[in-house]
């Protein structure tokens, strides 16, 4: 039975999760879509490693490496040698890891740490050439396209826009919607000129970057 999965960019790899009653019971394989079979490193071994938790995989902007987590270590895995490394240890609990578009010349990522309560999390963009952090109260981050901003949930209800600064992390949170019941899966436009969102009542807007203009669109 396979568990969690993610597909490159290009598409031409698939990393998934097995699930096995027995050992290993959580083992990371990569697919390779070009040659029709699991990859292998230089020794000959399929198995990436025995992750006992599993909190999303994210894929390096150009789609040749991807960061995961098994809550207290984040690894960098390249596809085709296979080799990673732990680039973060943090004694919280990481979730969803994500780099900013630019890695690995800009070598900034971030990521959610949950505060042990329901539904109480924030977020940490830490750039690893300066070895600096910076904390942003919220959830869901997700980068736009070039990198420039980050989009967030605050406290559920409202969607924010974090305009990042690449000197010491700097950057401010410069526009934040008004309430509504339940913001849900912020995502951006390949063009990053628009970020769409849902609520808990099922509905789904769309939201212009440069003029913050929402839009009902289901």
């Amino acid at each position: 039975e396979d568990g969690a999965k993610s597909l490159s960019p290009d598409g031409n790899y698939l990393v998934f999760q097995t699930q096995r009653p027995e050992p290993p019971h959580n083992e990371w394989l990569i697919y390779d879509r070009t040659r029709r079979g699991v990859k292998q490193n230089a020794s000959g071994q399929e198995q990436l490693f025995d992750f006992n938790a599993f909190f999303g995989i994210r894929w390096t902007p150009d789609g040749k490496s991807f960061i995961i987590t098994d809550g207290a270590h984040i690894e960098i895995v390249d596809t085709e040698s296979l080799e990673h490394r732990t680039i973060y240890e943090s004694p919280g609990k990481i979730r969803f890891p994500s780099c900013r578009p630019g890695w690995p010349n800009a070598p900034v990522f971030s990521y959610e740490e949950s505060l042990g309560l329901m539904d109480r999390f924030k977020i940490w963009i830490v750039n690893s050439a300066l070895g600096s952090s910076r904390e942003v109260p919220g959830t869901n981050p997700v980068w736009s396209p070039d990198g420039r901003i980050l989009a967030y949930r605050e406290e559920k209800r409202r969607l924010c826009l974090f305009a990042y600064k690449t000197v010491d992390n700097g950057g401010y949170t410069y526009f934040k919607t008004r309430n509504f019941t339940m913001i849900r899966d912020p995502r951006w436009s390949p063009s990053g000129n628009y970020v769409s969102f849902g609520d808990e009542g099922g509905k789904v807007y769309t939201m212009n970057t440069w003029i913050h203009a929402i839009t009902e669109v289901l």
